[in-house]
């Protein structure tokens, strides 16, 4: 590849290239919004238009017999308004943008509901073989600061009407394993059920002909606060960091065990955390 990338999203598309978005080159980035485009006839590689948003941990699923892609989710820097990114704080992506291989051109969609990384995507015939299929989404991780939690959330997405419908929650949070719709099942094989942590030997299967016919979800997309993020969903609710509400205990002890870790000297408040504090977001021992 031309660049070094990590947790990028790939899919083969209809004019026989792979094409592979985002991802980064470390844990803390920089994340990346190129397109590389991969043509396997050549053994070269060349670059597309890139997406707007950056991010990694980024699902890239087909559409149409590969005649267009999404770029669904993942992760990028938190970017406090009118600072540059602050180098530890994950946020967490609910962006959606349609990649059209025709045109060679991107155009950003309905956002998920949900901001999540790790995202598995698979396609669902609903309505019938003749019709577009849906895009189940399943799973996902959750990021606060350097730790955040696996979900156990399944939505649906109707691309053509650009409506999200939310299933029952799977018995077990998932991400990173298996994902595919086989005879009208959604199987999800292995993964794991905590950040970082417990990978399994777990295979779920949904009967999706059997399943309750999921409701549009009632939640909106928009900026993330604990309050829709507890009432729209079982997970704890971590509230994302710029949320507009105070930061948690257990953020604040995060935050100030982080850099007293990595640094192994540095004892001064960051500017950002100075920032924080002279806003009463942050107590004066973080």
């Amino acid at each position: 590849m031309p660049f070094a990338r990590g947790a990028l999203g790939c899919a083969w598309l209809a004019d026989d290239r792979l094409y592979c978005v985002g991802g980064a080159n470390s844990q803390l980035g920089p994340f990346a919004n190129d397109l590389m485009i991969y043509a396997a006839d050549a053994d070269a590689w060349s670059a597309g238009p890139a997406m707007a948003f950056p991010r990694d941990h980024i699902e890239f699923h087909a559409l149409e017999g590969g005649q267009r892609a999404i770029a669904i989710g993942g992760r990028s820097h938190y970017v406090e308004e009118g600072t540059s990114m602050h180098p530890v704080f994950w946020k967490n992506s609910n962006e959606m943008e349609m990649f059209d291989v025709r045109t060679q051109t991107w155009k950003t969609i309905a956002p998920m509901p949900l901001a999540r990384g790790a995202v598995r995507g698979a396609l669902y015939h609903r309505n019938g073989p003749e019709a577009p299929p849906n895009l189940l989404l399943g799973g996902g991780q959750r990021f606060i600061v350097m730790s955040g939690q696996a979900l156990n959330v399944l939505e649906e997405f109707d691309v053509e009407k650009g409506v999200y419908y939310c299933h029952a929650h799977l018995p077990h949070p998932y991400y990173g394993g298996g994902f595919g719709v086989h005879d009208g099942k959604l199987h999800i094989v292995g993964g794991a059920e905590w950040l970082f942590l417990s990978a399994t030997r777990r295979v779920m299967v949904v009967d999706l002909a059997k399943a309750p016919r999921p409701e549009p979800c009632m939640y909106t997309a928009a900026r993330t606060t604990d309050q829709w993020e507890r009432t729209g969903h079982g997970n704890p609710p971590y509230p994302d960091i710029d949320a507009e509400n105070t930061f948690s205990k257990r953020l604040r002890k995060l935050t100030t065990t982080y850099y007293d870790h990595v640094s192994g000297v540095q004892q001064a408040p960051t500017q950002y955390e100075q920032r924080l504090r002279q806003s009463g977001r942050m107590g004066a021992h973080g």
